[in-house]
């Protein structure tokens, strides 16, 4: 059998560098809260937490006013603080 087949039979070798799969590099940031992007020290970190966390709130107070619930100034003022 040549070379080009083993790889049907599963013969071929498995460490070889060109049987491996190149993978992109996962980016870790760690950064699953405010507090932490906080302490991280990036302020780009901080802000785009912040501007996540606010986004989230617009949604949330639209449900609310939907539902004319009584928690909406709540929300509200919770985004106010945010900004």
């Amino acid at each position: 059998m040549n070379s080009y087949d083993a790889w049907k039979v599963g013969r071929y070798y498995r460490t070889s560098p060109i049987n491996q799969i190149e993978v992109d590099a996962e980016i870790v940031n760690g950064w699953d809260n405010l507090t932490e992007a906080y302490e991280s020290g990036h302020e780009h970190v901080f802000h785009e937490k912040r501007n996540e966390i606010v986004n989230d709130l617009w949604v949330v107070l639209e449900v609310l006013k939907a539902t004319d619930n009584g928690l909406k100034n709540r929300v509200l003022n919770i985004i106010e603080k945010m900004m």
